[in-house]
């Protein structure tokens, strides 16, 4: 795991590094700005390249011009220790104290720290480890990557390894670099999220495996559960149920084990339960659901999908009390309906209407086959 060390941030050269990319951010001519500041251009480049005493007094100047505030030696070793605490956090899913570091960031950032490329470098990666969507995280977050994609001379080469991870999410698109290694079981987690999206499920699979040695490695189980539903999502769309059958239910053990009970074990359940419908293991399904009452939709879909296929009877009493006389959303008897449609006169052209709600990805792959 990284180890962030902010010595050179005691310096005075890397903020005018900082300063060559802000000031090309700003649009001003160097040269003009300089000269209404009496800076001189050749000491600027001097102080910037080699650690001197007027590179202070620079700083200072330019610092007061755009009223940013540069951080004192206290801050930046208070820094130090914030940041390692919160890579930490991030990587082994710990979010004790996951609001209040947020909230330092964007104190600190209302201040207008000369160290806000660090910062909002931290307060993305929080985001991102945060349980927002793909569509949120590219939709509100891609002008803040574009903003610290700017400052990437700023960081130092362990925050650049964060950056990496941001890169990872917001940039890269190509998933056919195979034998290029990464330290970062994160990058492979993010390769194998995306190759899922991008339907390249065996790629998924793969980048999934590595990250999952290095992350047993490190004993991150939390981040291992993740990566493991990648693996048995990416399992079942490719229509490998068995071997999400098996990784499931080791899932399911773990997460009571861990007394984890909340979303990652709906998703574990939900993917087992799928898996059997595809290896149609039917009564198992009506055994595992029929006495319980779910609001579940992937589990009614696998339980009516499993009375339709052994007892047709006893199918169309649980729809006739479950979906006719009960008062559901119209998304949701919409969904239904359509299901019932397709399993009375099996029209491949049902599916298209099925394929549009999301929950039906791998079940509408396991359907085609009836």
């Amino acid at each position: 795991m990284e180890k962030f060390d902010y010595s050179i941030y005691k310096e005075t050269r890397i903020y005018l590094v900082l300063y060559d990319s802000y000031i090309k951010k700003q649009g001003i001519s160097k040269e003009v700005l300089f000269d209404k500041l009496c800076i001189n251009n050749s000491s600027y480049r001097r102080a910037r390249d080699y650690e001197q005493n007027v590179g202070r007094q620079i700083v200072d100047q330019l610092s007061d011009h755009y009223g940013f505030v540069v951080p004192s030696i206290e801050l930046i070793n208070g820094l130090e220790v914030f940041t390692n605490k919160v890579y930490k956090n991030m990587y082994y899913k710990i979010y004790t104290s996951y609001d209040e570091d947020l909230k330092y960031i964007e104190e600190l950032l209302e201040k207008k720290s000369l160290f806000f490329p660090v910062l909002n470098l931290l307060k993305l990666f929080m985001v991102l480890n945060s349980k927002k969507s793909t569509f949120t995280m590219m939709n509100e977050y891609s002008t803040l990557y574009n903003d610290i994609k700017q400052y990437y001379s700023f960081f130092t080469k362990e925050l650049k390894s964060i950056y990496e991870i941001l890169n990872m999410f917001f940039d890269n698109t190509n998933d056919d670099d195979w034998d290029k290694d990464y330290e970062n079981a994160m990058l492979y987690q993010i390769k194998a999220s995306k190759c899922h999206t991008y339907k390249k499920y065996i790629e998924a699979i793969f980048y999934a495996n590595i990250a999952k040695n290095i992350l047993l490695a490190d004993s991150n189980f939390k981040r291992f559960i993740y990566v493991n539903q990648i693996i048995m999502s990416s399992m079942l769309y490719a229509g490998n149920y068995n071997e999400c059958y098996k990784i499931a239910l080791k899932q399911i053990a773990c997460l009571e084990s861990l007394d984890i009970k909340q979303f990652e074990l709906e998703s574990a359940n939900k993917l087992y339960v799928t898996s059997l419908l595809g290896m149609e293991r039917y009564k198992e399904i009506i055994d595992l659901l029929m006495d319980i009452e779910y609001t579940n939709l992937t589990f009614i879909i696998c339980l009516l999908v499993s009375l339709y296929k052994t007892n047709k009877n006893q199918y169309l009493a649980y729809y006739k009390e479950n979906v006719i006389d009960n008062d559901l959303e119209k998304h949701d008897k919409d969904l239904f309906n359509s299901l019932n449609s397709y399993l009375k006169i099996n029209n491949k052209g049902i599916l298209n209407t099925l394929a549009k709600y999301d929950l039906m990805g791998p079940i509408i792959k396991i359907l085609k086959k009836f």
